[in-house]
This record gives C-alpha cells, sequence and structure tokens, in this order.
C-alpha cells in the first residue's frame, strides 16, 4: 500500500478532484445533484484545512498555503454557481414555452 503525504494529496486535489467534479457538473444535466455536488466539495475542503494543518511543516509547498486553498474552493463555488445559474435559466425557458396539444 502506498501512504501520500499531505503535498501529495492536495496536489490530486487541485489538480484531479476539483476539476473532476466542475466537469461532472457540467455534463449533468439534472439539477438534483446539486446538494451532492456542493457536500462533496464542502467535505474536499475541510480535508484540505486538515492536509494544510499536516503540511504546514514542509515550507517549501503553494498548494498548503492556506490563501491558496480558499481561492481554489472559492473559484470552484462560483464556477458551479454560475453553471447552475445557468441550467436553471435553461429549464425555466423550456417550461415557459408554449405547448401544442392536438
Amino acid at each position: 500500500m502506498v501512504t501520500l503525504d499531505p503535498c501529495s494529496r492536495l496536489k490530486t486535489i487541485y489538480f484531479q478532484l476539483v476539476p473532476t467534479i466542475i466537469h461532472d457538473a457540467e455534463e449533468n444535466k439534472f439539477l438534483n445533484t446539486r446538494s451532492v455536488i456542493e457536500t462533496g466539495l464542502e467535505k474536499l475542503e475541510e480535508r484540505s484545512y486538515q492536509l494544510h494543518q499536516r503540511c504546514s511543516n514542509c515550507g517549501n509547498c503553494s498548494l498548503c498555503e492556506i490563501d491558496n486553498i480558499e481561492a481554489l474552493f472559492l473559484d470552484a463555488r462560483e464556477r458551479l454557481d454560475e453553471l447552475w445559474v445557468r441550467q436553471t435559466s435553461l429549464v425555466h425557458e423550456v417550461n415557459l414555452k408554449p405547448v401544442m396539444i392536438c
């Protein structure tokens, strides 16, 4: 079994997990997954802060800085909010179109 140091775990969060969450949200056209994604993102953010505390001794890792962690998750939330606003507006546009009943 391989044990990853906190810096490597944070690198995985930065470059794999958060981008995958955003990509999956873009691909998913169903708004009912929003709460699941937000909950997962919150847990991932909490885990990142825990890793920051464990990694603060390395001194040469910019990923471990608290400001970078905050910026990553703030950006992710903003991108997801914009995505859901677009998706919600598309749903409302579809629902507002008149329906022909023959």
